[in-house]
């Protein structure tokens, strides 16, 4: 059982709630509660008067005991008179303590309870289920954050494999990036990816490039490596094998080229989208929504191999798709992509798992790097130079022999 006082907001008023296990026992124990509360005010009040009377019956026993010790002196009358006086103020204050009262008044007796304040089972089940909430919220927060990311390159060295490439983030995403490949920010940073390769690929020409999860940059970076290729005057085959999120024909479009499409048995071919690159071609194969094993697929790739220097597959993430994994076992590798800020465990497991698969992986590209502060670069691109800080320089132009 419980009781407390709720003061009432500037009225002077004390409303006492009691708790008990039935609406009889918080009646009895609010009641029995507000009459020691009034005692203990009553109490408090009497406090001085107790004192004085306790002051006068000490002064009262000390003249008794002057009269017992000297009877029939010459003071005795003084002291019958000092003890009459005291005996009146003793009656006196003995009266008033009586009648004294404190500063507190019971205003109405305690009733019955009819309904009761606990259990609530909405109430308790919201504030469990609020509680519940913020807990898992703040667990999350904290499994992210002793999560190890990837920060820079030197967090990828202790996975074991070469780095074959960094591209930075571009500030206005896919919009302009094969432009960007051409001649812009990603030329040479896109032509250090595609060497690297080409060292690392020891004559194989069939690669798949994925990555662990959704959205860290494959299928752009597919496309700016086949380009890069296509500009060095080969000839390149992307497919778009992510048929959960196919985004190689939407990236072309951009281009605005002038292409032809040709069915090629459960899929169609796309030709010359990299126009102006002299020998060099990209042409895109993407599959019917129906052809999703990957065996009918690299027999499709396979028909059509011969014709290209190299062909990307750009496939569905290793940790979300299993098809990735069994297309990428029949290619000659696989260029795992990881955007800066992905998790370290997660790149680390779609590697075991490429290679658990039968697949080899080539290395791995850092995507999405930003730009540090204080950083000051040079952008190169075929026929000019230029300091891309200087707003004031201009592109040089230069003379080809």
């Amino acid at each position: 059982m419980l009781a407390s006082i709720d003061p009432q907001q500037q009225t002077g008023i004390y409303e006492l709630r009691s708790h008990a296990r039935t609406p009889q026992a918080a009646q009895v124990l609010a009641d029995a509660s507000a009459q020691a509360l009034l005692l203990w005010d009553q109490e408090r009040a009497a406090q001085n008067i107790t004192r004085a009377q306790q002051t006068l019956r000490q002064q009262l026993a000390n003249v008794d005991a002057r009269l017992g010790a000297r009877p029939g002196t010459i003071e005795t009358q003084s002291l019958l008179t000092t003890r009459s006086d005291l005996q009146e103020k003793l009656g006196q204050v003995s009266a008033l303590l009586t009648a004294v009262g404190g500063t507190l008044s019971l205003i109405s007796p305690a009733s019955t309870p009819q309904v009761p304040v606990s259990p609530r089972p909405l109430r308790d089940a919201l504030l469990v289920f609020a509680a519940l909430l913020f807990f898992l919220a703040l667990g999350a927060i904290v499994l992210d954050a002793l999560r190890k990311r990837v920060n820079s390159a030197a967090d990828l060295a202790p996975l074991g494999k070469p780095l074959l490439g960094v591209l930075p983030l571009l500030r206005d995403g896919q919009t302009e990036l094969l432009a960007e490949t051409r001649g812009g920010a990603l030329y040479e940073q896109v032509g250090f990816l595609r060497v690297n390769l080409a060292s690392v690929a020891a004559g194989r020409t069939r690669f798949a490039v994925s990555s662990a999860r959704p959205g860290e940059g494959k299928s752009t970076i597919t496309a700016a490596l086949a380009q890069s290729f296509a500009l060095r005057g080969l000839r390149v085959l992307i497919v778009d094998a992510d048929l959960y999120r196919p985004t190689q024909f939407r990236l072309w479009q951009r281009t605005r080229a002038h292409f032809t499409s040709t069915a090629v048995g459960g899929a169609t071919l796309y030709q010359d989208l990299t126009p102006g690159a002299g020998s060099g071609a990209t042409d895109l194969l993407i599959p019917e929504r129906g052809v999703n094993d990957a065996a009918k697929l690299y027999e499709i790739i396979s028909s059509l191999a011969d014709d290209y220097a190299y062909v990307l597959v750009d496939t569905p993430p290793v940790l979300v798709a299993a098809s990735a994994l069994e297309l990428s076992a029949r290619l000659g590798g696989v260029l795992m992509v990881a955007a800066l800020g992905s998790e370290l465990e997660l790149v680390e497991r779609a590697m075991r798992s490429a290679q658990t698969a039968g697949s080899e992986v080539l290395g791995i590209v850092l995507n999405k790097e930003k730009e540090r502060a204080g950083n000051v670069g040079y952008g190169y691109a075929p026929g000019r130079y230029m300091d891309p800080e200087s707003p004031e320089a201009a592109p040089l132009e230069l003379d080809r022999p």
